[in-house]
């Protein structure tokens, strides 16, 4: 058996109360819920594994050797096909920073190895 994971940054609480109320005026024009129950946050990687506390403990290796560091939101985007919810979604897009590339592809490069194939399936 694996565990699905989303290994995400959450924003800045100014941030995700912005997020909300778009999320709501989308619910209440929309009259459907499609974001779910999920906070706001910047995704770096998305997969399944065996356990938690291997990704647990891969993840915090990496994280320990970053600052805080700040990124720019560009603009509303829209997140076609989520294949999560099934819908198009409107989102924040987020600028691709040295320090926001960097740390997602280290997150990546440490969990490959790990993941399991359920996500492919």
């Amino acid at each position: 058996m694996s565990v699905a994971l989303l290994i995400a940054i959450i924003p800045p609480k100014k941030v995700v109360k912005n997020i909300e109320k778009l999320r709501s005026y989308i619910t209440k024009k929309l009259r459907k819920n499609i974001y779910g129950s999920h906070e706001p946050h910047v995704t770096l990687f998305v997969n399944s594994f065996p356990n938690f506390s291997n990704v647990e403990k891969q993840v915090v290796n990496v994280v320990k050797h970053y600052k805080p560091f700040y990124a720019k939101i560009e603009g509303i985007h829209t997140f076609v096909d989520d294949p999560i919810f099934k819908s198009h979604n409107i989102v924040y897009k987020v600028e691709r920073t040295p320090e926001l590339v960097k740390l997602q592809k280290n997150i990546i490069k440490r969990l490959n190895p790990l993941r399991t194939d359920d996500q492919v399936k």
